[in-house]
């Protein structure tokens, strides 16, 4: 069968269980995070494999957002056994903690205090409020757990979640009227946006824009969240 991925994935505001207006943010989780080696996926059998999606924030996109009135979380995938390891990566870069204008030269930013204090945002079955989970799908640890085809592989879907998210994308948000107006009455530049600096074992920093952080109320919208992954799965299988 084809690598190729060419099916259009429907965009989470589509699904009508998340077509509600934001609202203001709700008190971001805070918990200490364990230091655990990295594993990789576990194949389950020649047809599909598990890959976990989690939804992760940190104590400077908190309160860089609350600052903002709305609420925004870092939503990827991972192919590791515990996506804790995603953390400890994301805490190693302090990824997202400089705010800077895309052109403005690396020393030019704001850098958000505590921005090693990435942490995942627990998923409980309450959460659900009574609906089954999908196919395919289950919670594990708190994380989201999905089956997709062998033939997919690990970057596809974590495409294919960020085209899906990509009415929810924060940099995106931040560029409308209403974001630009919150931006100033935060006290930002409306410019600048979330960055990771980094230096590829160089002197020169550099700087990558962090684009992965969604406007969702992860336990509000999870189920309608679900269902989109479950359209998006069903896609790949239909490729």
């Amino acid at each position: 069968m084809s690598n190729s991925i060419t099916k259009n994935h429907t965009a989470i505001d589509t699904i009508p269980q998340v077509k509600a207006a934001l609202k203001p943010p709700l008190p971001t989780p805070a918990f200490p995070l364990a230091e655990i080696p990295s594993m990789r996926a576990q194949k389950l059998d020649g047809q599909t494999y598990e890959l976990k999606c989690y939804i992760a924030s940190a104590t400077h996109l908190g309160g860089f957002v609350r600052n903002l009135g709305v609420t925004a979380y870092n939503i990827g995938v991972t192919s590791h056994r515990d996506p804790k390891q995603r953390m400890l990566d994301k805490r190693r870069k302090r990824d997202g903690s400089l705010l800077i204008r895309p052109d403005d030269p690396s020393d030019a930013g704001i850098v958000l205090e505590n921005g090693h204090e990435w942490f995942l945002m627990p998923i409980e079955e309450a959460d659900l409020l009574g609906t089954d989970l999908p196919t395919g799908f289950r919670l594990e640890n708190n994380i989201i757990v999905l089956r997709v085809p062998t033939y997919v592989t690990v970057a596809q879907v974590d495409q294919a979640v960020h085209d899906m998210l990509k009415p929810r994308c924060l940099h995106a948000y931040l560029a409308t009227p209403d974001g630009q107006a919150r931006m100033i009455t935060a006290g930002y530049d409306p410019k600048a946006r979330l960055h990771t600096p980094y230096n590829l074992m160089t002197p020169m920093l550099r700087i990558s824009l962090m684009t992965e952080i969604y406007l969702i109320r992860p336990r509000r919208e999870l189920t309608g969240f679900i269902a989109a992954l479950a359209e998006m799965v069903k896609n790949f299988g239909s490729s």
